[in-house]
C-alpha cells in the first residue's frame, strides 16, 4: 500500500433498523455470510470505528454479536493487531450519558 493512497476504515453500527446491514445473528455459523463478510472487512480494515446507536449507556446486543463474532486469532495473527479501533455511541438530548 502507498502513503498516498485513502486509509481503510470499517465502520460498524449496532442499529436495529431493518435497513442496517450489521446485523449478524447471534447463533448464526460460522460459515453465515454476513460472519464471513464481517471477517473479511476486519482483515482488509487499517482501522475500525464501533458505533452504538443512542439508547440507555449499554450497547445493543447486535453491536456486542458483531464484536463476539471478530475471531481472537486467524492462524497465529489477530485480525486487529496494530490497528486503530474508535468506540463511539450516539447520544442526543440533554440527558445523554
Amino acid at each position: 500500500m502507498s502513503s498516498t493512497d485513502p486509509p481503510r476504515f470499517l465502520m460498524l453500527c449496532g442499529s436495529l433498523r431493518e435497513r442496517c446491514y450489521s446485523k449478524p445473528p447471534d447463533r448464526a455459523p460460522e460459515t453465515h455470510p454476513k460472519v464471513q463478510a464481517l471477517r473479511d472487512a476486519v482483515t482488509w480494515a487499517e482501522g475500525m470505528v464501533w458505533t452504538s446507536p443512542e439508547q440507555y449507556l449499554p450497547m445493543t446486543g447486535i453491536m456486542k454479536a458483531q464484536i463476539d463474532w471478530i475471531p481472537l486469532k486467524v492462524g497465529t495473527v489477530r485480525p486487529t493487531q496494530g490497528k486503530t479501533l474508535a468506540v463511539m455511541e450516539v447520544s442526543g438530548g440533554s440527558h445523554s450519558a
